[in-house]
């Protein structure tokens, strides 16, 4: 929506071309405005339906490469507003099969959480897989790879106590409880 003038957005010419729009569905409505800013009322709607192609959904999160530990947030955009669903899938690496995550979303932005109980840690594939409203699948969606691992650091050891005897020095405290722990520094 335009607020103020609308005249330096006339179109002079009695055509328009609004070229290379993604696959969707889009309404047009034409009015005349004169000098003086004063507009026609508009024309009755007329509906243009792009679907040249399958569409196409990419994950903007979370980024490649990213190391994670806790349920991750998966979200992707489409520029095609013709998109049905998105189905979302992940791939451990060193295996052919993908596997869904949870159920599909049909609203943008398509979003979902990864529930990673019961899964490994390693390296994963993730994508998201955009069907239109014509039925048509992207074929080969883009992936981002992401490293499940521990990435939680150990509690802060607590009960520390020194005591200095001579030139000894005693250091002290409570074991952390973390299963994984290796040590002390």
């Amino acid at each position: 929506t335009i607020v103020g003038d609308l005249k330096p957005y006339a179109v002079i010419d009695t055509n328009y071309e609004d070229a290379s729009l993604p696959d969707g569905d889009y309404d047009y409505a034409l009015a005349a405005i004169d000098n003086a800013g004063n507009l026609s009322p508009l024309t009755g709607s007329v509906d243009a339906m792009i679907d040249i192609r399958a569409p196409q959904a990419t994950i903007t999160k979370p980024v490649a490469d990213l190391e994670f530990d806790q349920p991750l947030f998966i979200k992707a955009l489409s520029e095609d507003t013709d998109v049905a669903e998105v189905l979302f899938q992940y791939q451990q690496d060193g295996t052919a099969d993908w596997h869904d995550i949870e159920t599909t979303d049909y609203y943008s932005p398509y979003e979902v959480i990864w529930d990673i109980s019961g899964i490994e840690y390693g390296t994963y594939r993730l994508r998201a897989i955009a069907t239109d409203n014509n039925n048509k699948t992207d074929s080969s969606p883009a992936e981002v790879t992401v490293l499940y691992k521990d990435v939680t650091s150990p509690a802060t050891p607590s009960g520390y106590t020194i005591a200095v005897n001579g030139a000894d020095v005693s250091l002290d405290w409570n074991d952390n409880s973390e299963v994984d722990l290796a040590g002390y520094n």
